[in-house]
């Protein structure tokens, strides 16, 4: 990793990952590679991958509007490859997980790693369109987290 005052199109490599990064409000690279580090030996093991994307708003908005026709921008896309080793892309928004974290009053970073390990249990076959399903997953993130270190996300 670089250190540099603008990051835009910054990659960063990982056992687990390969991050782009295309908006410069993921300011804090230290942090940011720490809680990337964590979330991932955390969650993934052996030979798994995955690529993420930490952008803004405007370009979420577009893959969002691109691949699920929905006009608004959210905080985490997943896009499975189905293949047992490249898991999939995800696809992470600063300006909603900001907005977030001050609205439900959750530190930044905590915020990030429970969307990140969210949208990994996507790419694992996890989901949350259904009331069994969606109590299955968040067992697991609140679990996950609390390995981490991090209270429950749900309370």
């Amino acid at each position: 990793m670089t250190d540099s005052d603008n990051i835009d199109d910054l990659c960063m490599a990982f056992d687990h990952a390969e991050i782009l990064i295309d908006c410069d409000k993921w300011h804090d690279c230290d942090k940011l590679q720490n809680a990337l580090e964590t979330v991932l030996n955390t969650v993934l093991s052996g030979e798994e991958n995955v690529s993420i994307l930490l952008t803004d708003d405007d370009r979420i908005r577009q893959l969002n509007n691109d691949f699920r026709s929905k006009d608004t921008p959210t905080n985490v896309l997943s896009f499975p490859s189905g293949d047992d080793l490249f898991l999939g892309d995800i696809a992470i928004s600063f300006t909603t997980l900001h907005t977030e974290a001050d609205l439900q009053d959750k530190e930044f970073y905590a915020h990030f790693m429970h969307i990140l390990i969210h949208g990994i249990l996507h790419l694992l076959g996890y989901d949350h369109i259904d009331d069994d399903e969606a109590e299955e997953m968040e067992a697991v993130e609140i679990k996950l987290l609390e390995d981490m270190g991090i209270k429950n996300p749900y309370i």
